[in-house]
């Protein structure tokens, strides 16, 4: 200890008011400790139970879109007669983002984004207004369908197909959903499940004959048909029909009357045209091999489990192959419970192995007791924090684990300063009580500040916005949750376990009435077991080994291992297992008491290692197998079954006899060790301090007084270091850069175009070929490696984009982990196995990726007519295509049917007719008008009557008859002006502008996204194009959200150093010291840069976010060296005595605090999991960052403390003609000496417990 510290400075435990009083209540009542850690493991255990698990954190739009249907109307007439009259009055409601629309054939749909504070209840109650105030919709429009976006998470895709027909196919896909709605499942949506119809087809020729239009004969039929309330009803027709379930109700549709001759005789719908069931043509059907299919897409909701779920899913599926028919083929595309509990349990693997390391690193560095007692703070402080999570709704997740994990080592740092200064004031005198509240009510405030620094650092993190927000916005919860939680356990926890187990315990006697109350207990137990049957030790450590290995929650384990036969005879077997050992020993150590001496004095050091290290496996092992379990199963065979109170009490008494002797016996041999080693630390433990000190005396010391000698070269070193090691490594383009790099896609799709006007026979023989290129996969690039699941088509239907000439193929692969072929490498096999196919315009694959939403690249095309946006969108495709790295590019702007356009000519105008009406029997006659929709079941079926034309074409559109308002019916061609022209399948508008949307993946391995931007922004091309079409342009998708992101994160770094700076000024009293301490944090992104480049890994939005933590974590170690050097100037020390003093004090600390977080995250920085790659480069940022900054705190921070006393020096002199400080004047030097903390005691540093030189 420095000759200028004393042991007894006036200090008392209740210095920090009523912190201190609470500190001092825990540490002193018997029990309050124990009982607050059991309820902290107890509720623990409760949320790790209860927490949800998935992959991803939720991650919520708060949206409302609206639908709008007006069958047979083409793209563009949508968006001029409906999106034209709805946005401008959506578009500026309260607390809209913003908002984008599609136009398509036959509606269309507006989605409005909110603000995250927007009630959405408010915010539909407006959009309903609004629309209604609308009047320019067409008639025969639809009315808006409203639909309130919900959270739901995609669990499992399961898909059903098979040689059947599809209304078979559609009964098990329904019988599916129900049974899965049953067992618990959320959600369950439909792909591939069209819409039932019952066609009634009437020859033109009949109509004509009738007098009649297909809307006559709709109003007819829909008038027969409508379920009216009950009542007398008084008319010529009666109401016939009310359902549309069965065959026999089709029959029955046949025979409804459409008109009544006057003679009486009754004309019905089956003598003027056709009635059968069908399948809305217009909606997208599934097929695979050729057969239909149907796939039901199962979700979670925002409180649900995912593995649960998925478990669910999981078995039923295994129940229904056995149920279902044979042929009935049914496969699941991401229902992977095991895929989902390995990953979650890969991050609880490294847990453990960072766990480990910094246990080891606790025992190295502290006291045996010291450094158990922290250890055992851990699960008590992870408990807590899993308990604090539940309550705030999280959950366990990938993000959320990570978290966790990286706290490891921080959690510890709190109980370590507690552990040390206790350890400390023990060492000096105290008692072990008194020890216990000093050295935890010392440390309250600076314990205090030192975390709320680390949750300034972490909490701008809040801050981001949009879905990359939200999925990182579980970092600083379950941060502040473990930092409440490790303020709870060293401050109110830890204090009495070092106070009982520092304290010298006396030798325990013999109690009666301690061995009736376990025997009490244990026969309470063995009541309640009633099992007698003898137990393997080896069910035990499976039941232990399947807690981990099957991740099954703790209630689980302990209902198995509570259920398990022979409870008394295992508990029996420990007893008298335990006692025989422990008189074993004692009789081996009388005996050779003359020779344990003499080994004693020549290998002091060894039997002491032997000891701590062994003789606790030897005590709990050695005999046990051989002897507790035979005498376990004769107790067991001398109680027969069902056992006697008498009995029952009998052996408990037994039992509870041999426990009292285990007691016995352990406090018996720690006193005789006690009197062995007279106290003392045992060897080991002083070899390595002395070996710690020698170091830290010797060339530690030099070093630091020569860096400090030569200051300005020192701060010159390390700010070379950042312009090399960042900007240099950055701007040389060393490191590249990545926004988010998402988990390896398990599925990829095929978007494909055809020609238009594609039959469609031939769009489904393309399809079939397709499909067959598929097959070859494995063979060509897996060298025979399964990794298809299963392959999917959806024929009419690619995205956004609807239409008889789009579809979309969806391959479903192996997970990552369980395959050697990786994505990319499939996406390049699967373009080059594609023939050129005639009929085929193109084909695009594009990967399926976890994670935020949108593509890697998103350049939107705006102000500009459509056909001029089409053509710019060509070239950016091509210019994008050529780009290596880049795959899956194409627009959303797809061509659609051929449009034939109809112009009213002068004999249109002269008979009376409108171009409306005109095209309303046009549309009828080819689309259909629809006279009802009814029920079946939770069906609802379209009762649908269209003329029964020949095939379509202009000269037969010309012969259309057309009845004029007189009641007579001239050709179309004669009243109208026929034109065609080239439609497209959907339009897409964003915050009111038509708008195309160019999109591409990245293939990270080679290029990024903004890698590909700057080339094109650089070579000028994109801008050429855009400005030869006289368009405009813009980013959006992942390039968008992060330029938002890091908008949102420069905002979060000024706010967190804003907040740091305070919490350290409060600290310290000074303006000045703060700085010091933070001028340490860029050598922490040197660090984290650096080791980006040695791993070969990209910067990322989470480096960046790593940074930000990781300025919290390096101001705590700097904030060590600081407080001590003030201490010192406070003692007398001059500012360079106390400078290079300060390090070399707290280089113990330093080094424990920053090995115990580097430790805790190292496992994982290795894991090779290509789902975990997305967190390594936080874990690199953290584990580089400080391990590289804090072997420059220790002479860097010294040197800035002296370059700061020659800057004052230098500016007394300027101002006041003479310097004021110099190097040996101690007193004037306490100038800079901050003063008392808030609760009057010296301010102190998260970690500077020790004091003395030696540490």
């Amino acid at each position: 200890m420095n000759d200028r510290e004393t042991s007894n400075e006036p200090e008392r435990a209740n210095e920090n008011g009523e912190i201190g009083s609470l500190v001092r209540l825990f540490a002193r009542h018997p029990n309050a400790a124990n009982l607050l850690m059991v309820v902290l493991l107890i509720a623990g255990l409760f949320a790790a139970q209860k927490l949800n698990t998935q992959f991803f954190p939720n991650f919520i739009v708060d949206r409302i879109v609206v639908n709008i249907n007006w069958p047979g109307a083409s793209a563009e007439d949508v968006e001029a007669n409906i999106l034209a009259a709805v946005e401008p009055q959506l578009r500026f409601l309260e607390d809209v983002k913003k908002i984008d629309s599609v136009a398509r054939e036959g509606g269309a749909a507006i989605t409005l984004e909110y603000a995250e504070s927007a009630d959405l209840k408010e915010a539909e109650a407006d959009i309903q207004s609004a629309l209604d105030a609308i009047q320019t919709l067409p008639e025969d429009s639809e009315d808006p369908e409203i639909t309130v976006g919900r959270f739901f998470d995609r669990v499992a895709t399961v898909t059903l197909h098979g040689p059947f027909p599809e209304s078979t196919i559609r009964a098990f896909a329904k019988r599916m959903r129900d049974d899965l709605l049953a067992r618990g499942v959320d959600q369950v949506k439909f792909t591939g499940l069209r819409d039932q119809e019952v066609h009634v087809d009437i020859p033109p020729a009949v109509l004509r004959q009738l007098g009649m239009t297909i809307d006559d004969v709709a109003t007819v039929l829909g008038d027969n048909t409508r379920d009216l309330p009950s009542g007398d009803l008084q008319g010529s027709i009666d109401r016939q029909l009310r359902t549309i379930g069965e065959d026999g109700d089709v029959k029955r549709l046949r025979e409804m009357e459409i008109q009544a001759a006057e003679t009486g005789e009754r004309l019905t719908l089956g003598d003027i045209g056709t009635v059968e069931r069908a399948y809305d043509k217009n909606q997208a059907r599934s097929l695979v091999n050729g057969n239909p299919a149907i796939s039901l897409q199962v979700d979670r909701a925002e409180m649900s489990d995912a593995l649960k779920m998925s478990e669910i899913v999981e078995t039923y599926i295994a129940e229904a192959r056995q149920t279902f028919p044979k042929t009935l083929e049914i496969t699941a595309e991401s229902s992977r419970p095991d895929a989902l509990r390995a990953r979650i349990q890969l991050l609880i693997k490294n847990g453990l192995g960072g766990l480990v390391l910094v246990i080891a690193v606790l025992f190295v560095f502290l006291n045996g007791r010291v450094a158990f007692w922290v250890t055992a703070g851990i699960p008590v402080a992870i408990a807590a924090t899993l308990a604090v999570m539940l309550i705030l709704g999280q959950s366990i997740n990938m993000v959320s684990l990570f978290a966790l994990l990286m706290m490891l080592g921080i959690i510890v740092d709190d109980a370590i300063v507690v552990g040390e200064h206790t350890a400390t004031r023990f060492a000096h005198g105290d008692s072990a009580l008194l020890a216990a509240e000093r050295g935890a009510g010392r440390m309250v405030w600076p314990v205090v500040a030192a975390s709320l620094t680390t949750a300034a650092a972490f909490g701008p993190i809040l801050l981001i916005g949009d879905t990359i927000g939200q999925i990182m916005s579980v970092i600083p919860i379950v941060v502040i949750c473990a930092l409440t939680a490790s303020l709870i356990e060293c401050f109110l926890i830890l204090p009495g376990h070092l106070a009982h187990s520092l304290a010298e315990r006396a030798q325990r006697h013999w109690s009666p009435w301690r061995q009736f109350s376990i025997s009490l207990l244990i026969a309470a137990l063995a009541v309640v077991s009633q099992k007698a049957d003898a137990w393997a030790v080896g069910d035990l450590i499976r039941t232990a080994g399947g807690a981990v290995a099957g991740f099954a929650s703790p209630a689980e384990v302990f209902s198995d291992w509570w259920n398990q036969p022979s409870w008394v005879s295992f508990v029996a077997a420990t007893g008298v297992g335990a006692t025989l050992l422990i008189k074993f020993f004692d009789l081996v150590q009388l005996l050779l008491a003359p020779v344990l001496a003499s080994l004693n004095l020549a290998f002091s050091w060894l039997s002491t290692l032997a000891s701590h290290v062994f003789n606790g496996l030897l005590e709990g092992l050695a005999l046990f197998i051989e002897t507790a379990i035979p005498i376990a199963q004769w107790v067991g065979g001398l109680l027969p079954g069902p056992y006697t109170p008498v009995a029952i009490g009998l052996f408990a008494f037994i039992v509870g006899g041999m426990i009292e002797a285990i007691l016995y016996g352990l406090s018996l041999r720690r006193s005789r060790r006690s009197q062995r080693f007279g106290g003392r630390e045992n060897p080991v433990r002083r070899f390595f301090d002395a070996g710690f000190a020698g170091f830290r005396d010797h060339p530690f010391t030099a070093l630091l007084k020569l860096s400090y000698k030569w200051r300005y070269v020192t701060v010159a070193l390390c700010a070379a270091s950042i312009m090399v090691g960042a900007i240099g490594m950055v701007r040389g383009g060393k490191i590249g850069f990545s926004f988010f790099p998402t988990p390896e896609a398990e599925s990829i799709t095929g978007n494909v175009v055809f020609n238009t006007g594609i039959p469609r026979p031939r769009a489904l023989e393309i399809l079939a070929e397709l499909e067959q290129s598929t097959q070859t996969l494995e063979a060509k690039v897996g060298n025979g490696e399964k990794f298809i699941e299963s392959v999917l088509i959806n024929y009419g239907q690619a995205g956004v984009n609807r239409g008889q000439n789009v579809a979309e193929i969806t391959m479903a692969l192996t997970v990552s982990e369980k395959r050697k072929t990786r994505t990319p490498v499939i996406v390049q096999a699967w373009k080059k196995a594609v023939p050129d196919i005639p009929g085929l315009k193109s084909f695009s694959i594009s990967e399926r990726r976890g994670g935020s939403p949108g593509r890697d690249i998103d350049i939107q095309l705006q102000d500009g007519p459509v056909d001029v946006l089409k053509k710019a969108a060509g070239e950016v495709v091509q210019l994008i295509a050529a780009i290596p790295g880049v795959s899956g590019v194409e627009d959303n702007l797809p061509y659609g049917k051929p449009e034939i356009t109809l112009d009213l000519n002068d004999r249109g105008r002269t008979l009376g007719l409108s171009i409306d009406a005109v095209g309303r029997q046009v549309r009828s006659a080819y689309e259909g008008a629809i006279a009802q929709r009814m029920a079946e079941g939770d069906d609802e079926v379209t009762l649908r009557i269209k003329q029964d034309l020949p095939p379509q074409g202009t000269a037969a559109l010309r012969e259309f008859q057309i009845r004029t308002p007189a009641g007579n019916f001239v050709p179309l061609g004669e009243v109208v002006v026929i034109r065609e022209s080239q439609g497209f399948a959907a339009l897409q508008r964003k915050d009111g502008k038509l708008t195309v949307s160019v999109t591409a993946d990245i293939n990270n391995a080679i290029t990024s996204t903004l890698d590909v931007i700057e080339e094109m922004e650089s070579t000028g091309s994109l801008r050429a194009i855009t400005s030869r079409y006289g368009i405009s342009y813009r980013y959006d998708g992942k390039d968008k959200e992060r330029a938002d992101a890091f908008a949102d994160l420069r905002i979060g770094v000024v706010l967190a150093l804003t907040m740091i700076y305070i919490i350290l000024a409060w600290v310290f009293g000074s303006y000045l010291a703060p700085l010091a301490v933070m001028m340490i944090i860029p050598f922490g992104v040197v660090g984290g840069v650096v080791g980006h480049y040695l791993l070969g890994f990209k910067l990322t939005i989470l480096s960046f976010v790593g940074m930000l933590g990781l300025t919290g974590i390096l101001v705590n170690d700097s904030l060590i060296l600081v407080s001590r050097f003030q201490e010192r100037l406070k003692l007398g020390d001059s500012i360079d005595e106390a400078a290079i003093g300060a390090s070399r004090d707290r280089l113990r600390a330093v080094l424990l605090t920053s090995l115990s977080t580097i430790g805790g995250l190292t496992p994982l920085m290795f894991e090779t999991s290509r789902q975990a790659q997305f967190l390594l480069p936080m874990v690199i940022t953290i584990v580089f960052g400080l391990a590289y900054a804090t072997m420059l705190v220790l002479f860097l921070v010294p040197s800035l403390l002296g370059i700061g006393r020659d800057v004052k020096g230098f500016m007394s002199v300027v101002f006041y003609g003479t310097a004021t400080i110099t190097p040996d004047e101690g007193k004037a030097a306490r100038l800079t000496a901050p003063g008392k903390t808030p609760g009057g005691s010296f301010n102190s540093a998260r970690r500077p417990a020790l004091e003395g030189p030696e540490q």
